[in-house]
């Protein structure tokens, strides 16, 4: 795996159900994961795309066209690769001149929603992922946009601005965006729970795990949460909160309702791991959270496995 796993770069996960890889657990973690052998546990086939030895961000737009598997990955130099998803094969390459980040798919739009730029020029612009081209559809937002995330049945993007401390709510259909002001600084990672209308918000100063109202932008909690996050996932089956951070743990929060929260459990990891994937439907056999582990002394990167645990 080496060359994928950067603490900078981002994981965005299709269904498991679409790739070739199984994990094989062993060891148990505390309430909520159980990871899986790191070295010789995994099993199936694994093919890495990576681009001139740089961290990407990459998701595969699959099953969902008649023209078949391509990948869209990211980079820090400011462009979007699209790649065969048999072949690996570059396709085409747009050019958005700065620092694209976080990549959405709008399955049901057929659109690629793409963060990227710095100060200023920070945006979100949007691909037609039938044809590969870029869409006139953009959002001017005055700061880069670290991660967003895209209403399924409402028109809404929630994107968070750290260098203005404000999350962006964009409304796709009036083009309108409002500004939520935060108190917490360095919000980073997000996540949704569209059916409760909430959205979860981790920050690093301090460090929490934020929860907002998506009707009024109201902050209804804000609890003690891992150090140097940089991604989290809802799970909406067991209602958890799973947040990576790099201070070497990954923190398992339970929604007991959608004004009520706790922390289930605290995991240890790795040191500055804190970029993690995670897609699940309750399914046993296809729950998995992934977590990036940078190089360290005597070790390569790799990518560590757990099993959701109920």
């Amino acid at each position: 795996m080496r060359g994928l796993c950067d603490t900078s770069a981002h994981f965005h996960m299709r269904d498991p159900g679409e790739c070739s890889e199984e994990c094989a657990g062993s060891g148990h973690a505390p309430a909520g994961l159980d990871r899986g052998d790191s070295s010789g546990g995994r099993k199936g086939t694994y093919r890495s795309l990576w681009f001139r030895g740089k961290p990407v961000t990459y998701f595969c737009a699959g099953k969902q066209y008649d023209r078949g598997h391509r990948y869209f990955a990211a980079s820090s130099k400011g462009k979007l690769y699209i790649y065969d998803g048999t072949s690996f094969d570059l396709i085409k390459e747009i050019d958005f001149h700065s620092d694209v980040d976080n990549l959405r798919y709008d399955t049901a739009n057929k659109r690629v929603y793409v963060g990227y730029g710095e100060d200023e020029t920070g945006a979100i612009g949007t691909v037609d992922a039938t044809t590969n081209e870029r869409l006139d559809e953009e959002y001017k937002l005055g700061a880069h946009p670290e991660s967003f995330q895209l209403e399924t049945s409402g028109s809404n993007i929630y994107a968070n601005l750290p260098d203005l401390k404000q999350i962006a709510v964009i409304n796709r259909s009036t083009r309108a965006i409002s500004r939520w002001p935060l108190t917490l600084q360095m919000n980073f990672p997000m996540a949704l729970d569209e059916a409760d209308h909430r959205l979860f918000v981790g920050t690093r100063t301090p460090a929490r795990l934020a929860v907002f109202d998506t009707n009024s932008g109201h902050m209804i909690a804000a609890l003690p949460c891992v150090q140097d996050t940089d991604d989290l996932y809802y799970d909406v089956v067991r209602k958890r909160i799973y947040v990576a951070g790099g201070e070497g743990f990954i923190g398992v929060f339970q929604q007991k309702d959608a004004d009520h929260y706790q922390l289930l459990s605290k995991i240890r990891s790795a040191l500055g791991a804190r970029t993690a994937g995670y897609f699940g439907k309750g399914r046993k056999s296809a729950d998995r959270f992934y977590l990036a582990v940078p190089a360290r002394a005597g070790r390569g990167a790799e990518v560590w496995i757990y099993t959701v645990q109920d």
